[in-house]
């Protein structure tokens, strides 16, 4: 999934690549990991460019989009993937949380 993340990323910040190509990249990426069509792939994610971007490439691709709330905590999160039963997950690291999460944790 990093490859995915990565690509998103390259293709969202400006290399010239329009919205349905990198989409087709993204779908075809998926399809490369072994999914199969109806598989479920969620997205936890804040609603921005790159989670739209998920959203069609999971639809384009043939899989079945589990959407999940950016605000749920771990254990929503997990009870949405266990009744979904996704094979995949598209996320994103804040590092404002990332950070508050280490000194709690230390």
């Amino acid at each position: 999934m990093l490859a995915i993340f990565i690509f998103l990323v390259l293709c969202m910040t400006g290399c010239g690549i329009g919205m349905l190509s990198c989409c087709s990249q993204v779908a075809n990426a998926l399809e490369c990991l072994g999914l199969q069509q109806g598989d479920a792939i969620a997205i936890d994610m804040p609603m921005n460019v790159y989670a739209v971007t998920a959203y069609l490439a999971i639809i384009l691709a043939g899989f079945v989009v589990v959407s999940i709330a950016d605000s749920f905590v771990p254990n929503e999160i997990r009870v949405r993937i266990q009744i979904s039963k996704a094979k995949a997950i598209f996320t994103q690291v804040n590092s404002t949380s990332v950070g508050f999460r280490r000194h709690h944790c230390v």
